[in-house]
């Protein structure tokens, strides 16, 4: 199988030139880095039949968000991913009509890192299914960061029902964590949040549209 795959690259053009561009800033957290030395023997950090991250694609992403945030990834230290779930992947009945799915492993329940959900308080969904607009908010007394952060992605974060979705680990992290679905910052959303961190997040092939803001 791996010669079938002679000649495939990447990162795109358009995502090169991104990273060439954006590197050098301190804000700035390339994905592409974060996961490029991976280990083999580890968990994979993609699922096999999902566009997405596994959990511990997730974690790992987390952990290399955080210092940018002004966040020690220390707080991510006592994290063990040893309960191994089944997950259903999305592209399973995209492609073939049936359910696939993938193991993985996901966080102990632990004092900490309770695996238990954590439902955000409030959920706003955008009329006719799309997810573009959606907004969900996590209050969480618990957690270990007293901040409130402000997050405007897509799905890679997303619902936060799993450990493979950063918002995931948001929720858990900050006492006061809202996920925007879009590709650009609201400002006047920022202006009335007045958050103490923003977090803008997208992905290689969302590159050829331009947000509008």
């Amino acid at each position: 199988m791996h010669q079938l795959l002679d000649g495939v690259s990447g990162a795109t053009p358009a995502l090169r030139a991104l990273e060439m561009e954006m590197s050098p800033r301190a804000f700035y957290v390339s994905a592409l880095d974060a996961l490029s030395s991976w280990r083999p023997g580890q968990d994979d950090p993609w699922l096999r039949h999902d566009g997405h991250l596994s959990a511990s694609g997730a974690l790992t992403l987390t952990r290399a968000l955080l210092p940018r945030i002004s966040v020690d990834p220390s707080v991510l230290s006592d994290v063990v991913l040893g309960r191994r779930t089944l997950i259903n992947g999305d592209l399973g009945r995209r492609f073939f009509g049936i359910d696939l799915w993938d193991p993985q492993l996901e966080p102990d329940d632990v004092a900490a890192w309770p695996s238990r959900e954590i439902a955000p308080h409030v959920v706003e969904d955008p009329p006719g299914g799309r997810h573009i607009g959606s907004r969900l908010h996590w209050r969480n007394d618990e957690a270990l960061i007293d901040a409130s952060v402000v997050v405007f992605g897509n799905s890679f974060f997303g619902s936060g029902q799993s450990a493979a979705k950063l918002s995931w680990w948001f929720a858990r992290l900050f006492k006061d964590f809202e996920f925007v679905w879009d590709p650009a910052f609201d400002v006047d959303h920022l202006r009335r949040r007045k958050p103490d961190l923003v977090v803008g997040q997208t992905i290689e092939r969302f590159l050829g549209r331009v947000p509008e803001a």
